[in-house]
């Protein structure tokens, strides 16, 4: 990290350039933001946008608040408003052109974000440009390069690990095996040899339901069906079936009865009718005991 002063005075040399002093996207003046990925100066509603196009897109800082690398400043040093703008015109892509627009996902934005990020390290970039009708076109997923902030940086570790780069590739790996084994399934799926063991199949399952509906149907099945009927039907009728339903029904019978006298005896005692009328008169007792009190 470079100190505040530096930075600041960084910024200052590169806003003498009078497209630097104003937002890339809407043309607001005095932008305090920039774009690392892309090397141009934002105000602070176009920076919340590119925030909302990843990192892969754009990296944001703020001039004054956030702390700055060399890397990063070079980066800033080597593009600059006008650097984008005209490259942006050999595409016919207008650089006020409004944030909400894809310009910067496409072939040739991903291009030059390569090439001033190279370039920003003193090496030359060979890489050569898309024409007009290949720069105009959406990037692949595939070709997204995300720049590595200073957060991950600090996870990697001085043998050279970094847990961000371990899981994003473990992942990578997991979507690429899941996906051929689908294409592997659809493969062989659509072979000859499988598709007519699936035919052989569904003919015999069909035969199954058949035979069981012929079976179920047989004389001999529908012969113990009605012996089996018959057999429950002369059980239930039988002497002693009967008999156990007229003990049963006597026996509850002779409960109920038991039950209803014992009810009856208690609430025909004498003592019990007393009380009752007792307690019927105590209202009138009362209503004749309030005037005198």
């Amino acid at each position: 990290m470079v100190s505040k002063e530096t930075s600041e005075q960084i910024f200052q040399r590169l806003k003498e350039d009078p497209l630097n002093n104003v937002c890339f996207d809407c043309s607001s003046r005095n932008p305090d933001w920039a774009s690392v990925s892309n090397g141009i100066f934002l105000c602070l509603q176009c920076a919340g946008i590119h925030r909302g196009y990843g990192v892969h897109i754009s990296f944001v800082r703020s001039l004054s608040m956030d702390t700055w690398t060399i890397k990063q400043l070079k980066i800033m040093t080597v593009g600059g408003n006008k650097a984008l703008a005209d490259f942006f015109a050999n595409y016919n892509i207008p650089a006020d052109l409004p944030s909400n627009i894809s310009k910067y996902k496409t072939r040739a934005a991903q291009y030059y974000r390569d090439k001033i990020k190279i370039v920003a390290e003193g090496i030359n970039y060979e890489a050569p440009q898309p024409i007009q009708e290949v720069g105009i076109l959406p990037i692949e997923e595939e070709e997204r390069k995300f720049p590595e902030p200073p957060r991950q940086q600090a996870e990697q570790s001085s043998s050279g690990f970094s847990w961000t780069k371990t899981f994003g590739s473990a992942l990578t790996m997991t979507q690429n095996i899941g996906k051929k084994i689908a294409d592997k399934t659809k493969e062989i799926s659509q072979k000859p040899i499988v598709q007519e063991w699936e035919a052989k199949t569904k003919q015999a399952f069909s035969a199954a339901v058949e035979k069981t509906k012929e079976w179920s149907e047989a004389p001999s099945v529908q012969n113990i069906k009605e012996k089996t009927t018959n057999a429950i039907k002369e059980i239930s009728q039988s002497s002693a079936v009967q008999n156990i339903k007229d003990k049963t029904k006597s026996a509850l019978t002779s409960i109920a009865g038991k039950a209803r006298e014992t009810y009856d005896s208690i609430h025909s005692r004498p003592q019990d009718q007393e009380s009752s009328q007792e307690y019927e008169r105590l209202p009138s007792q009362e209503n004749e005991r309030l005037p005198n009190q």
